[in-house]
């Protein structure tokens, strides 16, 4: 009889990891979702600018498509409704700075090159 103050402690404290979590996740989409939205701008503008000579510049291309390869493959699944495992979703997880890395390198050597 005496652990039903247990449970009213542990209530609130499960709610707030929940909402800490959900809120987590929602920013961790954002964050992806603003990187894939950046690596597709840039593989746009790259389409536009004559940079095949530029060795810099498909360097920092051919890196980019390496470092977020984890991240195109999830996009690629998300959409053809694939369900995907949380050992891979933590390996797109630990993937996106280095991914974030590479597209800024990018983004650094185009605006060089103008």
């Amino acid at each position: 009889m005496k652990r039903w103050w247990l449970a009213v402690l542990l209530i609130p404290i499960t709610a707030c990891s929940l909402i800490d979590a959900l809120t987590h996740e929602q920013e961790l989409t954002a964050y992806a979702e603003n990187l894939f939205r950046r690596q597709n701008e840039l593989t746009s503008q790259l389409m536009m600018v004559d940079a095949a000579d530029d060795d810099e510049i498909y360097q920092a291309e051919m890196e980019m498509h390496e470092a977020c390869k984890l991240l195109n493959d999830y996009a690629r699944f998300q959409m053809e409704g694939k369900s995907m495992g949380i050992l891979f979703k933590r390996r797109v997880k630990n993937s996106l700075p280095e991914c974030d890395e590479a597209i800024q390198e990018l983004e650094d050597c185009l605006e060089d090159a103008e």
